[in-house]
């Protein structure tokens, strides 16, 4: 009975990890954002808006898409 407990246990730790994971996974830094037909990528803040200000619904960008100078004052390496 005890590896049955525990075993369930492992399971629950698993589902509040993939959670976990899921929750963070829009804010992951390589991930670029485009907003209402912006012709530019944009970072994303926690609070789900662009770090220029752009207002709108974000999707995710094409990684050829040119960077917003506002959202990435560093330089990003280009992706090959």
């Amino acid at each position: 009975m005890a590896e049955i407990a525990s075993l369930d246990a492992a399971r629950r730790r698993r589902g509040e990890l993939n959670r976990a994971l899921a929750d963070g996974a829009v804010m992951h830094p390589a991930l670029r954002w485009t907003c209402d037909g912006a012709p530019y990528a944009h970072r994303r803040t926690r609070s789900g808006d662009t770090v220029c200000g752009l207002a709108g619904a974000l999707m995710l960008a094409e990684p050829s898409e040119r960077l917003c100078r506002d959202c990435y004052t560093v330089p990003v390496a280009a992706t090959s």
